[in-house]
């Protein structure tokens, strides 16, 4: 099982250490291949240092720990090469790089709480899921 995890999703993950996003980073690489590319970890770097996030989540996205986690990314994640574009397919344009990384990068599900991406549903046969959505297709996996 392959898996894109959107930036929302892994910044959750890094300032909520027990949410449903952080559940699924910890089961990342162990029950599905972590899937992600460099504008990802870019928009990830780009979120963690918002003035918003740096003054309500100051202690989660300090510099060595948002340094971590952009080095873990890389170290565990599977580098997807980006070689397309995608027609625009979302309603925001700025979701279309992840929608080509997971096209790419041979994904089954990009998980996401982006309620634009959500929508589609689907993407070329990628199915486009919730936390919770992706949460339980893990378990089914693990029962078989």
């Amino acid at each position: 099982m392959r898996a894109i995890l959107d930036a929302n999703i892994l910044v959750s993950a890094v300032i909520k250490t027990e949410g449903k996003p952080a559940q699924i980073l910890r089961r990342a690489t162990i029950e599905f291949d972590w899937l992600t590319s460099e504008y990802l970890i870019a928009e990830v770097a780009r979120v963690l240092i918002r003035p918003r996030i740096q003054k309500l989540y100051a202690e989660f996205v300090a510099v060595e720990r948002r340094m971590g986690f952009l080095a873990r990314m890389r170290d565990e994640a599977e580098m997807v090469a980006v070689k397309r574009t995608v027609d625009p397919a979302s309603r925001d344009a700025h979701d279309d790089p992840i929608l080509a990384s997971a096209a790419d990068g041979h994904a089954d599900y990009i998980v996401t709480g982006d309620l634009d991406l959500l929508t589609l549903g689907e993407f070329e046969g990628i199915q486009i899921v919730t936390p919770v959505q992706f949460l339980k297709i893990l378990d089914a996996a693990r029962a078989e």
